[in-house]
């Protein structure tokens, strides 16, 4: 994966077809991790994660990047028999995680999917007029706090009937000359408005900007207001996060984020310079009257101790949730999508 889209290698399923009587393999295809599929008469629906966005062959579902890059994001995705993909659509929770996913139909053929969020907010599909957001109105953290995370809910959705996103004027041959509307975007298969950013995703440097592209992200703010570095956006005045473990990070004393000195690069604070490692911080040296001295420092805490030394042809589109329920709420949903 291309560092500048973020997101974390792919865990990859291998989807297959295999004929009744002979046994032998039909068709297959390698797509992002699988957890588990209802086959029916126009083919096989199917619901995965991956950690970050979702790359199939011919399309990407957005994922998790940034600050929550490796997250998990749900996907719902169908396929027809001859192993044609019909659309993917997305399931992301805000600044945070979507995941142990499932699916089951019952007796009349109704499909629903199952996975647990950790935020407030849940993105599902688009948008309208298939896709929606889920609100639960919860105060779990502030509108600038990454990563979002509160207690686990489960939200369990009917798929329903199928509709073109609003972003979308015409899907084009087989999804490949998609024309998007005017003054949107259609990012990996999310609708967004002029100036809508990635922030949801954990991106706030990335925006919509029809003039520039209608299918990619623009850098937005990047040398103002933020440094863009190996895939993150750091906001202005922010420190260096040096890693610690496997999830963890300490803030450095001496490097910071100063766009307007080098938005590409970490900016060292008066009174400090770097050491010949890259990462620990030496006090500057200083004029004492009788000579002059310097003292190193970690860049990290000092109490700790830290040295920091394919499916054929996919096409975007949505499956819409006919309804929703959640532990602490339920919504009400509209159609599924495609394109």
């Amino acid at each position: 994966r291309d560092p500048a889209r973020g997101g974390a290698p792919p865990a990859t399923s291998c989807l297959a077809k295999f004929h009744r009587t002979s046994g032998k393999p039909v068709w297959g295809s390698a797509v992002p991790r699988v957890h588990s599929f209802v086959p029916h008469d126009a083919g096989v629906t199917l619901v995965g994660s991956a950690f970050g966005p979702a790359d199939f062959d011919a399309v990407t579902a957005a994922g998790p990047v940034g600050w929550v890059e490796g997250y998990d994001m749900v996907w719902l995705a169908e396929v027809t028999t001859e192993g044609r993909g019909t659309y993917v659509q997305t399931v992301a929770s805000d600044r945070s995680y979507a995941a142990g996913c499932a699916l089951a139909a019952d007796a009349a053929g109704d499909l629903f999917a199952a996975f647990y969020t950790t935020s407030s907010v849940t993105r599902l599909g688009p948008g309208p007029p298939g896709g929606w957001e889920m609100d639960l109105g919860l105060d779990i953290c502030g509108p600038d706090e990454v990563p979002c995370e509160g207690d686990t809910r489960l939200t369990v959705v009917r798929l329903g009937a199928e509709a073109t996103p609003s972003c979308v004027e015409t899907c084009g041959d087989a999804g490949q000359d998609t024309i998007v509307a005017p003054d949107t975007c259609y990012i990996d298969g999310v609708c967004y408005d002029a100036g809508g950013t990635g922030a949801f995703l954990g991106a706030p440097c990335w925006a919509c900007d029809p003039a520039a592209s209608q299918r990619e992200w623009t850098e937005a703010g990047v040398g103002t207001d933020f440094c863009f570095l190996e895939g993150v956006c750091h906001p202005a005045g922010g420190p260096r996060p040096i890693p610690v473990g496997r999830w963890g990070s300490v803030d450095s004393e001496c490097e910071v984020c100063s766009p307007g000195d080098d938005a590409r690069g970490w900016t060292v604070t008066d009174g400090f310079v770097l050491a010949d490692d890259g990462a620990n911080c030496t006090a500057a040296a200083t004029d004492l009257g009788g000579g002059t001295g310097e003292a190193e420092q970690s860049a990290g805490s000092e109490d700790a101790g830290i040295n920091v030394g394919s499916i054929v042809g996919i096409v975007v589109g949505v499956f819409v949730v006919a309804a929703v329920l959640v532990i602490v709420a339920v919504g009400r949903a509209k159609k599924r999508e495609k394109c």
